[in-house]
């Protein structure tokens, strides 16, 4: 199995366990911090096709790379505070 692919199943499973509780719309956040042209773009924008598939066009995922949010330290605290839905580090 090859790294990409592996990042693809963990988010999609994260993604998965975060929905199973959920009733309504929403839209996730998903940071990373790498350059728009790198893999971990091409898994949130295949994460966020793959959702309005399976569940409607009501959920999305917004994706902020290039450490938008911080490097990868500061988007894990957030993920672990509540304040990011997803990150790839």
């Amino acid at each position: 199995m090859s790294f990409h692919t592996r990042i693809m199943g963990a988010a999609l499973a994260g993604a998965t366990l975060a929905f199973a509780t959920a009733a309504s719309a929403e839209t996730l956040r998903l940071g990373h911090d790498q350059p728009e042209a790198h893999g971990y773009q091409e898994v949130g924008v295949y994460l966020d096709k793959r959702l309005k598939e399976e569940l409607g066009d009501d959920w999305a995922v917004t994706i902020f790379p290039g450490a938008q949010l911080g490097n990868e330290m500061a988007m894990l605290d957030s993920v672990i505070a509540g304040n990011l839905d997803m990150s790839i580090a």
